[in-house]
């Protein structure tokens, strides 16, 4: 069932009120925390993945399933033996959402896809040459095609058909810009995703490679900015093919 009018807000105003607690506490004022854990109602108290749905639902991925949560109550998706509508395993790493559709990476049982109206669940358990594991991010573009970033290697899922990209480099973030370029970090530094030839293109950040660990580029798609595993900020423009290294002292390289 749709959120109603009145229970929008709400929903919405969970992101808001986080922000605004992080902001308070920043400036040294009192905050507010509301925890919610197992005796709430959430499946498991490790959580791994947090989507908003375009309804205004949250999703919480967990190592014990996937929650729903209208503001009030949960409800659960997991992997339960008595039925056959449920996720191929229930250590949920990643959530991305297209066209009423949520994609689901797991840590071990691979994809899988959730419809929000039908309440069905799809396996997209990959077999034979392609074999993907431990996903550790997910992307749609705007052309409709899913991004699929596991341990070992990129994929693209498109029409119901796997295409490998590569193979050997772990895949941690997936971003894409205003004009449609598919970035992508990785344990050995940022890569560029080349559609015509269906291949990464390594970009230049220092001569040290380093673990890339998040990834969000601006609405101008002038600059990327990349968290990386212990080396600070990069500031990355797109359009100069410049950066900047901001670290934890302020220093900037």
């Amino acid at each position: 069932m749709l959120l109603s009018k009145k229970k929008r807000p709400f929903i919405t105003g969970i992101l808001t009120i986080a922000i605004l607690c992080s902001y308070m506490n920043s400036v040294g004022q009192t905050t507010v925390e509301n925890n919610i854990t197992i005796d709430n109602g959430l499946i498991n108290n490790e959580v791994t993945a947090i989507h908003q749905d375009a309804y205004g639902f949250i999703w919480f991925g967990t190592r014990g399933g996937l929650n729903k949560y209208n503001g009030y109550d949960f409800n659960t998706l997991r992997s339960t033996p008595s039925s056959i509508n449920n996720l191929s395993n229930q250590a949920v790493e990643v959530i991305a959402e297209y066209k009423n559709t949520l994609w689901i990476g797991n840590k071990i049982g691979g994809l899988n896809s959730y419809d929000i109206l039908s309440d069905s669940i799809t396996h997209y358990n990959s077999s034979g040459v392609i074999k993907i594991q431990e996903i550790k991010s997910l992307l749609v573009n705007k052309s409709g095609e899913l991004f699929i970033g596991a341990l070992h290697g990129l994929y693209i899922l498109k029409n119901g058909k796997f295409t490998i990209v590569d193979k050997t480099l772990t895949i941690n973030a997936l971003s894409e810009d205003t004009k449609g370029n598919i970035w992508v970090g990785t344990n050995f530094g940022l890569y560029k995703y080349d559609p015509v030839n269906k291949k990464l293109i390594s970009i230049y950040l220092g001569d040290k490679r380093f673990e890339i660990t998040s990834i969000v580029a601006d609405s101008q798609a002038q600059n990327l900015y990349i968290g990386t595993w212990a080396n600070g900020l990069v500031q990355y423009n797109i359009e100069g093919n410049s950066f900047k290294k901001y670290f934890g002292d302020g220093v900037i390289d």
